[in-house]
């Protein structure tokens, strides 16, 4: 929850912008290119089941799936803008949302 003051929503932390509008915008653009020309490799017979019922085109023998761009921006609309994960004890739940950075030690962040 976001302390108030006043009359003003304030948000603790840093704000870190790295990349400008544009340059956010290039890399989604990229990334729905790569998605939808190239592909990405998926092992997993359901999922497979899963991207071809959606829309994708799956290649069973190659195991590739090509993710037309329309497909991405309504799985980016439909996501949610705040997700919790829950520790063991509350004290550790970490909410993900666009006004939180987190960092972690290890590469996965489980």
């Amino acid at each position: 929850m976001k302390p108030f003051f006043g009359s003003k929503q304030r948000t603790w932390g840093l704000r870190l912008d790295i990349l400008s509008e544009d340059e956010l915008e290039d890399i989604h653009l990229a990334t729905l290119e790569l998605l939808q020309k190239t592909g990405i490799f998926v092992e997993n017979s359901e999922a497979l089941d899963l991207f071809a019922n959606a829309g994708a085109q799956v290649n069973r023998q190659t195991k590739m799936v090509k993710i037309p761009p329309h497909l991405v921006d309504e799985s980016i609309r439909s996501a949610p803008s705040r997700v919790t994960l829950y520790g063991r004890n509350p004290k550790h739940d970490l909410v993900l949302d666009t006004t939180r950075v987190h960092f972690t030690n290890f590469s996965e962040g489980v």
